[in-house]
């Protein structure tokens, strides 16, 4: 082998190896670039999430709430105990209860109660106890405001009966002022005096909390 002909196989060798890391350099930028396209794709969708989550929750404020409307299967109950209980009535005092509620606690505002239904309906212990839920929104820092509440309506039906702490309602016959002992009765336990027109005074709305 002669002197240039040496020469020429190491410059050969030196093309073929710059060749090489010349290629081994562009598989990792291509692989970088993949990776990076990846990442940024995955930046992209967290921010994604991130402005959903923050739709979700202004439109949990701005939308109306939903309730959980019982009033088909507990109205027939509680006029089957107490035939003489006007849903309508209770539900505009239920109405006018939460307004006040939301008016005491946000001074200035202008509530609108959307709905009232009855959740629940429970005898036990010698009262009767109504759940009642209620959607109702208002303005407030240039925005609508949408929250749901809960009120308890409460009959008291033996007042000897009724746990410590819990409120009862006192009552008298109007003849002889003798204790109403049990509030289903319609008449006076004592001297016969019919006490129909008792029912729609017991009823007493006792509680309304956001929920």
């Amino acid at each position: 082998m002669t002197a240039g002909t040496g020469w020429l196989v190491i410059i050969v060798l030196i093309i073929a190896v710059c060749m090489v890391i010349l290629m081994v350099v562009i598989r990792s930028i291509k692989s970088l670039n993949a990776k990076a396209r990846e990442l940024l794709g995955g930046a992209g969708d967290l921010m994604w999430m991130l402005r959903e989550a923050r739709k979700a929750a202004d439109n949990f404020e701005t939308e109306e709430k939903s309730l959980c409307a019982m009033t088909g299967l507990m109205l027939p109950l509680i006029e089957r105990d107490f035939p003489e209980f006007d849903w309508d009535e209770y539900r505009a005092k239920v109405d006018e209860h939460v307004a006040d509620h939301i008016i005491e606690r946000l001074k200035g505002v202008k509530p609108v109660i959307h709905r009232t239904e009855i959740s629940d309906y429970r005898r036990n212990q010698g009262c009767c106890t109504i759940d009642a839920q209620s959607s109702a929104g208002y303005q407030q820092g240039g925005k609508t405001v949408e929250k749901r509440f809960t009120t308890q309506i409460t009959y008291v039906q033996d007042y000897l009966n009724v746990p410590a702490g819990q409120t009862g309602v006192g009552l008298n016959c109007p003849n002889c002022g003798a204790p109403v002992k049990i509030l289903g009765n319609k008449r006076c336990e004592y001297c016969g005096t019919a006490i129909r027109e008792i029912n729609r005074r017991v009823w007493k709305i006792l509680d309304t909390r956001e929920f």
